[in-house]
C-alpha cells in the first residue's frame, strides 16, 4: 500500500492501520513526487494507491507514465476531492478500473462512505456513494427531522466510529451530536438508487493545518479543477504543498 499523504492526516493514518493490521508492506514517502511515485510501484509492487486526484492527474501527465509498469496495482483509492470523469476514465485504462472514492472525518473514524465512478458512469464526480458497513448515514432537516430520497438536507452520520466528543469542549460536542446523529456541515441528497450526492457545504470548517472550504469553492468547476487540466504538473504542486525549484518547468 501507498504513503504518500501526510501521515497526520485521519485518511494516511488509516491505511498505515489498515497495512499494518494485514500484516500487509507499507510504503512511505517523505513528500510527493510523480516520478518517484512511479519508480515506487514498479520497484515495490505496490497494489492499492492511495492519493488525491491531483496526484493520480500528476502521475498520469508525467512523461514516464506510458512506459511505466503499473501492473502490480489492483485498487486506485482517491479521497479530499471530486475527481473528473475524463480522469477516471485515463485512471482506469492505464492504472487499474478498481476505482474507489472514500469519504470521511476526523470526528469519524476511519471511513464514512465510499462510491464507485467506474460502476457508476452517469453518476458525477459529486457522489460519494453507500456508507460503510460500520457507519449509518441519513439526510435530516434543521428540526430533526429524516429526510426522504430526493430532499435535500444536512448529511448527518451515526454508529460505533464516531468519536465520543470534542476534548474538554462539551458545548461543541453537543452541538454536532443534535437529535442523537453527527452533523458533518455538509449538504447533500440520497438519490432514488440509495447513492448519496454532495452538494455543498452548510458552514466552513476550520481544522489545524487545514481548511474545508464551501462546495462551492471546491468543486469540479472549481478554478483548482480548471487548473489541472490545464497544468496537472503545477496543480499537483499547489495541492500537495509541493515547492518548485527554480529550474523547473512545467
Amino acid at each position: 500500500m501507498s504513503g504518500i499523504l501526510p501521515l497526520f492526516h485521519c485518511g494516511q493514518h488509516v491505511v498505515a492501520a489498515t497495512a499494518f493490521s494485514a500484516g500487509s508492506c507499507l510504503v512511505v514517502a517523505r513528500g510527493f513526487s510523480a516520478p518517484a511515485v512511479i519508480a515506487a510501484i514498479a520497484r515495490e509492487k505496490i497494489s492499492v494507491l492511495v492519493g488525491l486526484p491531483m496526484m493520480y492527474g500528476a502521475l498520469l501527465a508525467d512523461p514516464q507514465a506510458p512506459m511505466a509498469d503499473f501492473s502490480s496495482l489492483r485498487l486506485c483509492i482517491y479521497a479530499m476531492a471530486p475527481m473528473p470523469r475524463p480522469l477516471v476514465n485515463k485512471i482506469a485504462e492505464t492504472l487499474s478500473s478498481n476505482i474507489m472514492l472514500v469519504t470521511g472525518q476526523t470526528e469519524i473514524y476511519p471511513v464514512t462512505m465510499s462510491f464507485r465512478p467506474v460502476e457508476h458512469p452517469q453518476r458525477d464526480a459529486n457522489y460519494w456513494g453507500i456508507s460503510t458497513a460500520v457507519c449509518e448515514t441519513a439526510i435530516m432537516d434543521d428540526d430533526g427531522e429524516l429526510l426522504a430520497p430526493g430532499e435535500v438536507g444536512e448529511i448527518v452520520h451515526r454508529g460505533p466510529n464516531v468519536m465520543l466528543g470534542y476534548f474538554k469542549d462539551p458545548a461543541a460536542t453537543q452541538a454536532v451530536q443534535k437529535y442523537g446523529w453527527h452533523h458533518t456541515g455538509d449538504l447533500g441528497l440520497i438519490d432514488d438508487g440509495g447513492q448519496l450526492l454532495f452538494l455543498d457545504r452548510k458552514k466552513d470548517m476550520i481544522r489545524p493545518a487545514e481548511r474545508t472550504l464551501p462546495a462551492s469553492r471546491s468543486n469540479p468547476r472549481s478554478s483548482v479543477i480548471r487548473l489541472w487540466q490545464a497544468s496537472p504538473w503545477w496543480a499537483s504542486r499547489i495541492l500537495t504543498g509541493a515547492r518548485p525549484s527554480v529550474h523547473s518547468s512545467c
